[in-house]
Order: structure tokens, then C-alpha cells, then sequence
């Protein structure tokens, strides 16, 4: 008996799964090509020298830019007081010393108007080594500084440091709550405990207990981005709450290094210190920022226990 038909069916059924193989890639690209089109977030394709190769519309929007006026980097969009930090962080990428970035950063439209936006770019390696492009996503969160500025004029902020008071934390925070919920994005909440500060008032003064206090506010300030709400909620306490949900354990580092350079200053009278307790908000499992500041403290309190020694220390006089 012939083989033939066996053959010929095992060739149709071949065909019919490359064809089927096919389709689904089709219609894969046509998925992808909905979701890049219609995404609320700005993404753009650059290649290796920063040049942007594609853009959705909402990138478009975001930098104000035109059909036909894609001949263009995305420094070129930033606002110039922004601009430097940004080429700094690209910098960075192209010369591999990071693989992907995050920071915030004003991009300017016509007629003036800039926008806030929270900055990620990615590379992306295709093929080889040698064949890389970037990817970067702008996240408009000019709404969310906007409600910052007028928490302020609603004297919602610690006259000491400058940063939100308590009631401007749980104000704000619930906010950030709901507009993690919407997005599907988490968040991180620390609680800060300054170190020492009966030390330092009973053997310095309390107006140098008033300038350490001052100075870790400085300190969040410089750690922090703008859209993150840093506030003192009372005494020598202090509480963060960030977007950046990359790592805990970096964006407390960050603090830390910031709080040695500090100290690393000639003439001081005291070091600074602290402890950190960190909790992480998933939208999937909702609380309010009540439970999460009560979770942080707990946290830090934790870490403060384990601690032998986090006390202020005043430095010998020469």
C-alpha cells in the first residue's frame, strides 16, 4: 500500500500549524500595536545616540510635538533647568554603567506649558550586544504635585522643617493610596525615628535640637523625588511615602549615605542618626495609610531594638 496519502496528510497538518503560528504572531503584533497606541503612559523607541525612532500619541502629547515632528531626542523636550540631570542619567546608559533609570523631570509643550513626569527609561538588546535601542516610558504626575503645592496653602505643612505635617501626610497619602489602586502600582511607606534627640537637647540646647531636626528634613528632601511626600508627623519622628518600589533597601541607603556626608563635615557638635522600619502597599491586598504607617513603625522600631548603639554622640572639641 502507498505511503502517499500519509505523507501528503503529515504536509497539510504542517502547513495548518505554520499557518495558525502565523496568525497568532499576527495577531500578537496587532495586540501589542493597540496597547502601544492607546497607552495613557508616553512611550518611546530611541536608538543608541538617544534619537527617537517611534512614538505613541501620548509621548506626543506629553511633549507637545506634531505628526511629522519626530526628528528629535528626548532631552530636546526637557525643560532646561532639568535638562542637565537627564543627559547625566542617559549618559550613564550609554556608557553601560546602568541598564535602566528612573527620575522625574518638567517637559515643555508650546506656548510655555511644561508637565511633570516620572521618567523610566530601559535598554533593550535585540538580536546581539551591538544591536540596542532604549525604551523610555513618561508618566504625567503633574496632577499629583499640583495637589502638594496646595496642601501648602492649606497649611498643611510643619513650620520647623518645611516638610508636610501629619495632617498633610494623611491628607496626601490617601490620595497616592487611590491613585495606586487605579494604576495597579504599589508604593513604599517609611517611618523615620531621629536617634538622640533628648541627648542632644539636654546637652546642646534645644535650638540645636530644632537644627537636627532641620537637617534630617534636608536630608529627605535631597533623597527624595518631588512627587514623594516627605513629612515630620511629630517630634523626631518622620514618615516617607515613595513611587519608587525598585528596592527598599536602596532608596533607605540612599538616605543613610546622605546622612554620613553630613556628618563627614568638620566642626560638628553631634552626628546625625536614625532608624528606618519600611512597609510595602499592594493594591491587591488594600489598607489604608493609617494601618501602613502602624506597619512601618513597627518596623522601625524593630531595627532600633536590633541596633547597640544609635544614639546622637557629640564630637570632642579640639
Amino acid at each position: 500500500m502507498s505511503e502517499g496519502p500519509h505523507i501528503g496528510l503529515g504536509g497539510r497538518s504542517s502547513a495548518r500549524r505554520k499557518t495558525t503560528d502565523e496568525e497568532l504572531s499576527a495577531d500578537r503584533a496587532r495586540l501589542f500595536a493597540g496597547l502601544f497606541e492607546h497607552s495613557p503612559v508616553g512611550v518611546c523607541l530611541m536608538d543608541a545616540r538617544g534619537g527617537v525612532i517611534e512614538a505613541n500619541p501620548s509621548f506626543m502629547d506629553i511633549v507637545g510635538a506634531g505628526p511629522g515632528t519626530l526628528h528629535m531626542s528626548l532631552t530636546d523636550a526637557v525643560h532646561s533647568e532639568d535638562v542637565k540631570a537627564v543627559s547625566r542619567l542617559l549618559g550613564e546608559m550609554h556608557g553601560g554603567i546602568v541598564d535602566k533609570i528612573q527620575t522625574e523631570a518638567r517637559f515643555n509643550r508650546h506656548g510655555g506649558i511644561s508637565r511633570w513626569c516620572r521618567v523610566s527609561v530601559s535598554a533593550w538588546h535585540e538580536g546581539n550586544a551591538d544591536s540596542h535601542f532604549y525604551v523610555a516610558a513618561l508618566t504625567d504626575v503633574t496632577d499629583l504635585i499640583q495637589t502638594q503645592k496646595e496642601l501648602r496653602a492649606l497649611s498643611m505643612v510643619d513650620e520647623l522643617t518645611g516638610l508636610f505635617n501629619r495632617r498633610g501626610f494623611m491628607t496626601l497619602g490617601r490620595k497616592r493610596l487611590k491613585h495606586a489602586d487605579r494604576n495597579g502600582n504599589g508604593l513604599l511607606v517609611l517611618f523615620a525615628d531621629v536617634d538622640g534627640m533628648k541627648w542632644i537637647n539636654d546637652n546642646l540646647g534645644h535650638h540645636m535640637g530644632d537644627k537636627a531636626l532641620e537637617e534630617f528634613s534636608q536630608v529627605l528632601n535631597k533623597t527624595m523625588r518631588i512627587s514623594d511626600v516627605a513629612a515630620r508627623i511629630g517630634g523626631d519622628e518622620f514618615a516617607v511615602i515613595t513611587l519608587d518600589t525598585t528596592s527598599a533597601a536602596r532608596v533607605v541607603d540612599r538616605i543613610y549615605k546622605n546622612i554620613e556626608a553630613r556628618n563627614a563635615a568638620a566642626g560638628r557638635e553631634y552626628l546625625l542618626s536614625c532608624c528606618i522600619g519600611v512597609t510595602r502597599y499592594d493594591p491587591k491586598r488594600p489598607c489604608g495609610i493609617e494601618e501602613l504607617l502602624k506597619r512601618a513603625d513597627a518596623k522601625m522600631y524593630e531595627q532600633k531594638q536590633d541596633r547597640e548603639d544609635s544614639s546622637f554622640k557629640a564630637k570632642p572639641i579640639q
